[in-house]
C-alpha cells in the first residue's frame, strides 16, 4: 500500500504533464483571485499562450463553486479564456455496491449484522473477501488517486463527507416495528443502514451541469498514473486523457458535440452551426471528428450527420435517430459533456417570464 504514495516532487509532476497533455505550460500559480477581490485555490495552473488560454484545475470542493469561481476569474483575465478542471480522487459510490453486493440488498438492518456476527469461520472468510473487494473498489482507487496527484486536502475531506451524506441512517424510533411498548435497546428486522442513494450518486453529475472538466482520478489504472507522475511520454499520457473523455472537453469532436446539441437543444441546423462555432471562441478549439470524416467542415456537418443516419429534421427542429442516441449514450457521462452544458448555458439561457415581469 505504502508504494502508492509518491513523493512530493512527483505528485506535482503528475499535474504538469496533465497541463503539457492538454497543450498549455504549467505556471508556479498556487491561487487566483477574480474580479469579485475573492482568492480562489487551485491545485495547479498552465498557460497556452498560442490559444490564449488559461487552464485551472480548481481546489474547490465541488461542481458548483467551482464554477463560481472559473466565472469569477473569467471576469478579471478577460483577454484569456479560463478554462477549468476539478479533480475527484473519492468515489464512494463503488464501495457501497460492493457492500449491497456482500449482503445481497442496499439496506442493513440488525439481523444482517447478527448473521455475520455468527457466522463462523466460513462467515470470517467471506467478510475478509468482501473486505478486499471492498478496498479494492473504493479505497485502493482512492489513495493511489491522492498518493499520485497534488491534491486540495480540504476539498477532498469535504467532498468525501458530502457522499457519505448520502447514507442513510434510521433511528430505532424512526423504524415501523418499534413501539412504546419496545424495550429500549431493542433491536428490530427493519433497515437501519441504506446504501440506495449513494449507490445511485455519481460524484461527478454536478461538475459535467456545471459545465466544469471532472477528472476522475478513482478511475486511473495503476499503470496509467505512472504515465502522469514520471511525465516522460506527453502523447501517451494525452492519449490517456481521450481514453478517459478528458481531452475531448479541450478539444471537442464537433460531430459529437453536434450531436450533443441537437438532443439538448431540438434547434435548427442554423442555430446548431451558430452555437458549434463559438466553441474556439470560449477556448475550445475543435479537435478530431470520430462519426464523420475529419475534413468534413463546420457548415457541413448537419447535412453529413444526417446522410450518416444520426439525426433527422423534425417538426420543432433537428432530432437524434436510434443511432444518433446510441453514439449519445456512449459519452452522456463522460467529463467531455461538460462543455455541452456549458455551451448550452452560455448560448440557450432562457429568462423565466416571471422574473422578466421583476423589472417591468
Amino acid at each position: 500500500m505504502t508504494d502508492l504514495i509518491k513523493p512530493p516532487e512527483q505528485r506535482k509532476a503528475f499535474w504538469d504533464t496533465f497541463i503539457r497533455a492538454v497543450e498549455a505550460e504549467p505556471a508556479q500559480i498556487e491561487s487566483l483571485k477574480g474580479s469579485s477581490g475573492l482568492v480562489h485555490p487551485v491545485v495547479a495552473t498552465g498557460v497556452d499562450r498560442t490559444r490564449k488560454r488559461l487552464i485551472v484545475v480548481s481546489g474547490d470542493p465541488d461542481g458548483r463553486t467551482a464554477a463560481l469561481a472559473q466565472a469569477d476569474i473569467q471576469a478579471l483575465y478577460g483577454d484569456y479564456k479560463v478554462i477549468l478542471a476539478r479533480p475527484i480522487a473519492v468515489n464512494l459510490s463503488k464501495a457501497a455496491e460492493a457492500l449491497a453486493s456482500f449482503f445481497g440488498k442496499t439496506e442493513i438492518g440488525n439481523k444482517d449484522l447478527d448473521r455475520l456476527s455468527k457466522g463462523g469461520e466460513r462467515g470470517k472468510r467471506k467478510l475478509e473477501r468482501q473486505m478486499k473487494q471492498l478496498a479494492e473498489a473504493g479505497f485502493i482507487p482512492a489513495i493511489q488517486a491522492i498518493g499520485y496527484a497534488v491534491l486540495s486536502t480540504s476539498a477532498t475531506w469535504q467532498d468525501i463527507i458530502k457522499q457519505l451524506s448520502y447514507v442513510q441512517f434510521l433511528p430505532t424510533a424512526d423504524l415501523p416495528q418499534a413501539t412504546t411498548d419496545t424495550p429500549k435497546g431493542a433491536k428490530t428486522d427493519s433497515p437501519i443502514i441504506n446504501f440506495g442513494a449513494l449507490i445511485a450518486r455519481d460524484p461527478s453529475e454536478t461538475d459535467r451541469q456545471m459545465g466544469v472538466c471532472s477528472v476522475p482520478l478513482y478511475e486511473l489504472s495503476t499503470s496509467e498514473a505512472e504515465i502522469f507522475h514520471l511525465g516522460t511520454d506527453i502523447e501517451a499520457a494525452r492519449e490517456m486523457l481521450k481514453t478517459h473523455h478528458i481531452f475531448q472537453y479541450f478539444f471537442p469532436a464537433p460531430d459529437f458535440l453536434a450531436l450533443g446539441l441537437i438532443e439538448k437543444e431540438h434547434t435548427s441546423p442554423s442555430k446548431l452551426i451558430d452555437i458549434l462555432s463559438r466553441s474556439p471562441e470560449i477556448g475550445h478549439p475543435f479537435g478530431s471528428s470520430e462519426l464523420v470524416p475529419s475534413n468534413v467542415k463546420l457548415e457541413e456537418l448537419v447535412d453529413v450527420l444526417k446522410e450518416r443516419g444520426y439525426s433527422v429534421e423534425g417538426e420543432v427542429g433537428l432530432e437524434l435517430t436510434d443511432s444518433g442516441k446510441i453514439s449519445r449514450a456512449a459519452v452522456r457521462f463522460k467529463p467531455r459533456e461538460g462543455l455541452l452544458s456549458k455551451l448550452s448555458n452560455i448560448f440557450s439561457i432562457k429568462i423565466d417570464l416571471n422574473l422578466k415581469d421583476l423589472f417591468k
